[in-house]
């Protein structure tokens, strides 16, 4: 997914996870695929496990006005509800799946996930060759 995100210019400014381990590794797999260049490494937002909805916006909403693209790694059902929320549309994620949303904001503190989010497309493991 990592190689994926970075031929398709998706590679992110900011990678989030969650605080469980295997969600870390996958993080830093892809992160590693894609060429993250943040010297700080991906940032752990322990509230995402178990997570819910409210805790992905929480965190999207404190995210530096700098970054642009940005990568969550989290956990299911929590980040399909919240996908869900984001695009008025129902999407099942397995792991490592990929959603790309475009997001019209223009400041990351006044996120919300009430159906603004434009799903532009979903990756999953066994589409990818």
């Amino acid at each position: 997914m990592g190689r994926l995100l970075r031929n398709e210019g998706l590679s992110p400014d900011l990678i989030i996870s969650s605080s469980a381990t295997r969600a870390l590794a996958t993080a830093r797999a892809v992160g590693h695929g894609c060429h993250y260049t943040d010297t700080a490494g991906v940032r752990v937002a322990p509230e995402l496990y178990p997570g819910d909805s409210p805790s992905y916006v929480r965190v999207l909403r404190e995210i530096p006005q700098e970054f642009y693209c940005v990568l969550v790694v989290g956990h299911n059902p929590a980040i399909e509800t919240f996908l869900s929320e984001l695009v008025e549309k129902d999407e099942i994620l397995p792991t490592a799946a990929v959603a790309v949303v475009q997001l019209p904001i223009e400041q990351w503190k006044k996120f919300t996930a009430k159906g603004h989010g434009v799903l532009k497309t979903v990756w999953r493991p066994r589409d990818i060759e």
